[in-house]
């Protein structure tokens, strides 16, 4: 199936990185440290052709699941939005992630790719092989 979309598949094209920060917002300091980091992600990423910013975000509201992605590269914004019912939301905010990531993808002379969510139990999932295990026997 991979070999259909060569330009999909993740295997050696980026580092192997990953981080996770979680925050904790009752303390006012480590908010707008937070926040400034954020910021100069953000400028950094203004300033790298070759880094792709995906920030991502997913709500429940009457059984109706709205996820949203913006892609951000080069000064431009992909906005990709969907509706779903009938999902959980940690179902959704990683769909958002991988519609993130498909976009990402798509574009010339990507060579990082930073997710900024505020789902990071659903994001750890991804790197979770035992949720995947079965496709691979």
């Amino acid at each position: 199936m991979l070999s259909k979309f060569p330009h999909y598949f993740l295997s050696d094209i980026f580092p192997d990185y990953f981080s996770f920060h979680v925050v904790s917002y009752s303390d006012t300091e480590a908010k707008i440290a937070h926040i400034r980091c954020l910021n100069n992600i953000y400028e950094s990423v203004s300033l790298d052709s070759k880094t792709t910013l995906v920030i991502t975000d997913a709500s429940l509201k009457d059984n109706k699941v709205v996820t949203v992605a913006y892609v951000y590269k080069d000064r431009d914004i992909h906005k990709i939005k969907q509706y779903t019912m009938n999902v959980t939301t940690t179902e959704s905010d990683l769909f958002a992630i991988r519609c993130g990531i498909t976009r990402a993808l798509s574009w010339q002379n990507t060579n990082y790719i930073i997710v900024i969510t505020d789902i990071v139990y659903a994001a750890k999932k991804i790197f979770d092989i035992s949720c995947y295990f079965s496709n691979f026997l």
